[in-house]
């Protein structure tokens, strides 16, 4: 890099010692011009001198290495890997936000793929039941384009629109109620959210799913046990419901003891669900003021009645615990060695050959949230 000054050892000038302490400029150099560098050039070069130099001790920080790199690189900024950190320390410098999370591994992105797509639905119905106001203003920016992937996905294929719906719907009354009381950004900036949501309910509403006029079989057309068995494999109430409205017969299959008293079993464990029974015995014996030993009221009571009980014991689970969650095909993935979140087709630094000391957990969509905990 030159010297850019006034001192003897500048470029341009070829100096003779004359004596035993003084210096002469030689006759040959006496007619040189020499410009002047404008201010915003000598800027430039220092930056670019200072920038190089910062890449070069990064990338020697990161040679031996054996754990993922902070987030806040910007060498390593094209990664499609995350490492997780809620605090700063010696080793992890600053700290990862949702935003950027959600931009680093791409959530938009994934969402366009037909085995993400559920998993990054339920991240986001999450996101906005539970962690909308506390996020910055940037990672709501960052949210908003990942509802936007979704509802893109939700009105080409026509499906979990239920699902968008209550989404959308929860998503505008959080900036209503922060309207009345502390907002988290200026107004312009609210006015816009507010619109863009009307917007998007707006084009839910519009949304038509095509009907078929060919003449193959449709489910009411297959026997009734293989409806019977389609029915059983619904994990939520509001599809059981919407699957009730359809036609009589799955009205009659719907409505049937064994449906509802699999959605228990099935979202929520045995301790649970012999709790909310004992609670529902309690409730029929002081409603109906049978004796203790007058009438056998057990489990059998549930089985021989009719599915109203089992709605009444589902209900009841759904307010007092939180049901399971599904596994997912193509989850989120966390390395407890470095503390780095991927996705599978990608993978980070820590695998390797020889990765029988790696423990890599799958990250359901409630432990993917928990990182964000306060």
């Amino acid at each position: 890099m030159p010297f850019i000054g006034q001192d003897w050892r500048g470029p341009g000038y070829i100096w003779n010692k004359s004596g035993t302490s003084t210096w002469d400029i030689c006759d040959r150099n006496i007619g040189v011009h020499l410009e002047s560098v404008p201010r915003s050039q000598v800027k430039k070069i220092i930056e670019a001198f200072l920038r190089q130099m910062q890449e070069k001790k990064c990338q020697t920080s990161y040679t031996n290495l054996t754990s993922a790199p902070v987030s806040k690189c910007s060498v390593k900024e094209n990664m499609t890997w995350l490492q997780v950190s809620s605090t700063g320390s010696k080793e992890c410098r600053g700290y990862t936000t949702f935003g950027e999370l959600i931009r680093r591994l791409d959530l938009a992105g994934a969402a366009a793929l037909p085995h993400r797509f559920p998993y990054i639905l339920k991240i986001a119905e999450l996101v906005v039941r539970h962690k909308m106001s506390t996020l910055s203003g940037m990672a709501q920016s960052h949210f908003f384009l990942l509802i936007e992937a979704l509802l893109e996905q939700v009105l080409e294929r026509g499906c979990e629109i239920r699902r968008m719906r209550s989404i959308l719907n929860r998503l505008m009354f959080l900036l209503q109620r922060q309207s009345r009381r502390t907002s988290f950004s200026s107004k312009l900036s609210w006015f816009q959210c507010i619109e863009t949501v009307r917007i998007w309910q707006s084009k839910l509403k519009r949304i038509e799913v095509t009907r078929r006029f060919d003449n193959r079989a449709t489910l009411t057309d297959l026997p009734l046990e293989l409806q019977y068995d389609i029915i059983a494999f619904l994990n939520e109430a509001e599809d059981v419901n919407a699957a009730s409205k359809v036609c009589r017969t799955l009205h009659m299959i719907c409505e049937q003891p064994s449906i509802w008293k699999n959605l228990c079993y099935k979202n929520f464990t045995q301790e649970q669900v012999d709790w909310a029974i004992a609670f529902m015995i309690r409730k029929i014996k002081r409603n109906q003021k049978v004796e203790e030993g007058s009438s056998s009221l057990d489990q059998d009571y549930f089985n021989i009645n009719s599915a109203s009980k089992w709605m009444e014991v589902h209900a009841l689970l759904h307010k007092a615990y939180v049901s399971r969650e599904l596994i997912y095909v193509d989850p989120l993935l966390h390395c407890q060695r470095c503390s780095v979140l991927f996705w599978k087709d990608t993978g980070h630094p820590c695998i390797e050959s020889d990765n029988s000391n790696v423990i890599i957990d799958q990250l359901s969509p409630r432990k993917f949230i928990s990182f964000f905990d306060d």
